[in-house]
């Protein structure tokens, strides 16, 4: 039997499992706000708000795009490890800022790893349009994210064909 106690008073849900003596404690509230951070990571790339796109990324995160997605695994990694929050904001930003952009995140897997990390993936689907063109994306988005006194924000981003796991 499969039982779930909340509190008012604690910022953690526990799941209780009664066949065992196990106790799973899953941090709501973290996780709720990696949520948020990620709509608002997809609003903001949308809505072309650079300067509060690149807000929820750390000083040092990294972005590793995977264009296998888009050649069937004949280019497993072409590009490059783009590494810091401006250089990740100008490298997507000459890919699809004279685009029209929709993205979708469905299916959140989220790992609280400690109080200060955790680990996403996302079923992630993106329609690109520019003029003479349109890209639609069915891909992994996986995430490692880190929360620095008391925000949640994207240290590592992989947008995979495969489920593998963040670094």
């Amino acid at each position: 039997m499969l039982t779930w106690k909340a509190t008012r008073s604690k910022k953690t849900t526990s799941c209780d499992r009664r066949s065992g003596s196990q106790t799973y404690k899953i941090q709501v509230d973290d996780i709720e706000a990696i949520k948020i951070l990620k709509g608002r990571y997809f609003r903001f790339m949308d809505t072309k708000d650079w300067t509060a796109w690149g807000g929820l990324f750390t000083a040092d995160a990294t972005l590793d795009a995977d264009t296998a997605v888009s050649t069937r695994g004949a280019d497993p990694k072409s590009m490059p490890t783009v590494r810091g929050r401006n250089e990740i904001v100008s490298f997507v930003r000459s890919f699809v800022d004279e685009c029209i952009t929709v993205h979708h995140g469905h299916t959140p897997e989220i790992e609280i790893i400690t109080p200060t990390s955790a680990k996403g993936i996302w079923a992630m689907e993106d329609i690109v349009d520019k003029v003479g063109a349109r890209l639609l994306r069915r891909v992994r988005s996986l995430s490692r994210n880190v929360s620095q006194r008391g925000r949640w924000s994207v240290a590592h981003r992989d947008s995979a064909s495969s489920a593998n796991p963040p670094r």
